[in-house]
């Protein structure tokens, strides 16, 4: 599963931690995601990551790979930047 996940990512370019945080948000239940953030650079990396453009045809590809059930709610394919 990881592999085919990994695979995905690298054929859409979306880094994988940009989709693990990214992910869960659309969840209607998800308030908040809380990643692990020591130093002003992890900050900064987890801001470029939460702003990273996900298309929504690499939710699609997951679904299509079986890595996603088929009803599970996805971000939007505009995620907009952090003010």
């Amino acid at each position: 599963m990881a592999v085919s996940l990994e695979a995905i990512c690298r054929d859409f370019d979306v880094p994988l931690p940009a989709a693990a945080l990214q992910f869960p948000l659309a969840h209607p239940a998800v308030v908040s995601v809380i990643p692990g953030i020591g130093n002003v650079r992890r900050i900064e990396q987890t801001l470029e990551l939460f702003a990273a453009d996900i298309p929504a045809s690499f939710w699609a590809a997951l679904r299509e790979q079986d890595l996603l059930q088929e009803g599970a709610p996805i971000p939007a394919a505009d995620t907009a930047a952090i003010a």
